[in-house]
């Protein structure tokens, strides 16, 4: 049996890597890659990694030897500032 090789649509090139092609999906979330989240969350690729060193941002998947994050975990990591702004502002 033939092995099955990954090979990326393209539109997934076309929109500069930002989400893996194919099976770029784990649960009906979307796998992004780096320069999908720093757009994402306005950051530079040094202080994402500096964030997930001190368990402060998503960790990535490791697909190969690439890495991706779950949109999702994005997602969440977003609502939970939100959340952070707002209880701060109820607090005195």
């Amino acid at each position: 049996m033939p092995t099955q090789r990954f090979e990326p649509s393209p539109s997934t090139t076309e929109r500069e890597g930002s989400v893996l092609a194919a099976h770029g999906h784990i649960g009906g979330s979307k796998l992004l890659r780096l320069p999908a989240v720093t757009a994402r969350v306005g950051m530079k690729r040094t202080l994402v990694y500096g964030l997930i060193k001190e368990g402060k941002f998503p960790a990535p998947v490791k697909i190969g030897k690439a890495s991706a994050w779950l949109d999702d975990e994005i997602t969440q990591w977003i609502q939970s500032l939100k959340q952070e702004r707002e209880a701060s502002k109820r607090s005195p």
